[in-house]
Parts: structure tokens; sequence; C-alpha cells
């Protein structure tokens, strides 16, 4: 396989430079613990062919073709004609093209070919070792292999992308038995059932029938009431206030409900996030022995859900000398 990459010329540059690209790309194929397979109804599916234990990592890929998400086209440059994607398309091998290709896209969305295809399986992507904080460094890339993971509101895997090897993983969140079905979120998890369907119906052109939404009212009103109040708190966590604020910020009871809300509904993914962010919070408040605790616990979720090279589990483990 072969890749290209997309992106402004200073930038490119830049790119050039890193040294990732001496590196081989693994296979994702070897060894695997998965098999695609075609599911009625779903398409194209990765499922577990044998036992895979949570946290284990179930495929790494490089990407085939990466961008960056927002780039200035002269006006004969659509994705009507294709003109964005045909000349990176043409950069790349036989292989790389054939497995573009034979990727699904959604149903009726305009465009060429190439435009719908990338629209319909790219995943986010890093070009940093941290999160850039500017809204304009968003990058996607195309892997033809994780593009075969379907969604679900309960996903099974999580994904995860490495800089350092330029690499998508994906990793199981709960013990997966021969047969099931591999598969991540692509819409945000703390929104309510109907805001999740509107957004894959736009996006994607499907509605979701996954374990989370195929359940009756009672039940989804019970979800959706978890979800929304678990946004909240999120949102309260987030907030660039909450250090001036200490006394506004949750409490290690709500810290510990949202945890229990969050295993409710099956997010192991947020669960880490949530802990990580708590740690912050309880550090606000003072509270530094269950802050420490926490930081703790955020560095083994995230080294669960993202793997030994997760950002945040080494931003948690450079912090416990602080308090030890």
């Amino acid at each position: 396989m072969s890749i290209v990459l997309v992106d402004t010329l200073d930038r490119l540059r830049e790119h050039s430079q890193w040294p990732i690209w001496s590196q081989p790309a693994p296979n994702p194929f070897a060894d695997a613990p998965f098999e695609i397979v075609h599911i009625a109804g779903r398409g194209k599916a990765m499922i577990a062919r044998r036992h895979i234990a949570k946290g284990d990592l179930i495929c790494v890929e490089r990407p085939v073709y990466a961008t960056r998400a927002e780039l200035m086209w002269s006006s004969d440059f659509t994705k009507i004609n294709g003109r964005p994607y045909l000349a990176p398309f043409a950069g790349l091998n036989n292989a790389s093209q054939a497995a573009i290709t034979a990727l699904s896209s959604a149903p009726g969305v305009p465009g060429h070919s190439l435009a719908t295809i990338f629209h319909t399986n790219n995943l986010e992507l890093d070009v940093t070792h941290d999160v850039d904080p500017n809204p304009t460094n968003r990058y996607v890339g195309c892997f033809p292999t994780l593009a075969r993971v379907n969604h679900s509101c309960r996903p099974s895997a999580n994904y995860y992308f490495v800089f350092d090897n330029f690499c998508g993983e994906i990793r199981a969140m709960r013990d997966l038995k021969p047969g099931d079905e591999v598969t991540i979120s692509y819409v945000g998890m703390l929104q309510t059932r109907e805001a999740r369907q509107a957004r894959l119906q736009s996006l994607w052109r499907f509605q979701c029938a996954c374990e989370a939404c195929d359940v009756d009212e009672a039940t989804q009103k019970q979800s959706n009431v978890r979800r929304k109040r678990l946004a909240e708190l999120f949102n309260r966590l987030e907030s660039p206030e909450l250090a001036s604020q200490p006394n506004a910020a949750p409490t290690l009871g709500q810290l510990q409900a949202g945890i229990e809300m969050l295993g409710a509904e099956g997010l192991v993914a947020k669960r880490a996030g949530l802990i990580w962010l708590g740690s912050a919070c309880l550090f606000v408040r003072g509270d530094f022995v269950n802050a420490f605790d926490w930081v703790k616990r955020a560095r083994d979720e995230h080294l669960l859900v993202e793997g030994e090279h997760s950002a945040t589990a080494a931003k948690a483990e450079d912090l416990i000398p602080d308090f030890d």
C-alpha cells in the first residue's frame, strides 16, 4: 500500500520531515483476530474470529489517503467534478487505488465517486503529538480496513489515532467472542437517540438499529435522560471557567454518578475521559487525595482504551510524581 497526504505547501514541507515515512506500514491482517464479512442489512463488517479481551488491539492500519479537512480550492475544483481528489488518487499505487474504490459510499450523496467514498469513510486523524486546539488544523484519512467497521451508539471498540506511527488503532471496549461485530461510534455519543439518528441519516444515509437504539420507549427515554445529563456534566468539566469557580465545580458524588451512567450506557471510552476531566475537577475543588486517585485511574483507563501510545495516559503518568 502507498499513502498520499494532501495539505498546504508549507505544511507538506514540514510533514515530509517526519521520521515515520521511513517506518514500514503495519499489515492490518497480520495474525488478525478479526475477519471482514458481509452482514445482511449492514454491508461489509468487521467481526471477531476468536476471543478478544477488553482492551486488546484488534487492528492497526496506516491511512492510504490523508488530508486537511478544510482546504481552499479554486472554483473549478469541486466535489461534483472530483478534481480535488483525482490527482491525489492518481499518485497512489494500484493496490491502494483498488482498496479505495472497493469501499462503499452513502447512497444519495451528490458528488464524484471519489468524493462520496471519502465523505463516507474518512476517520479523524492527528498530525501532532498533542491535540491541536486550532479547529482549522483538523485532518481526516481513509483506511481501507478500518473503514469496514460499522457504527453503534454503544460501540464494542474504540478508534484512536497514533501520531508516532501515523496509524489508526481499534481496541476492544468489552470482551468479544467469535462472531461478535466490532463497532465504533460515528457521532457524538452523548446526544439523544433522535439527535444521533438525525446526524447519521444526514451524513451516512442510514437509520441506526443498534442495541442502544432498538429498544422499547421507556428504555429509550431513560437512555436519553442519562445521555443529556452526561452531556451537561462534560460541558461543565470542559468549561474554561472551571478553574476560577471551584465552588461551582461538580462534586465527587456527581462525578461518581456520571461514571455509573456511563456504565449503564456502555460508553467505556467516555468513562476514561470523564475520569481524566474529573481528576482536574477534584484538584480545583482542593480534594487532592481523590484527585490523585483519579489521575491514576485515568492513566489506567486510557491505557485500556487507547493503548501504550495514549497521549492522555502519558500526561497522567507525568502528573503522578507531583502528587507523590
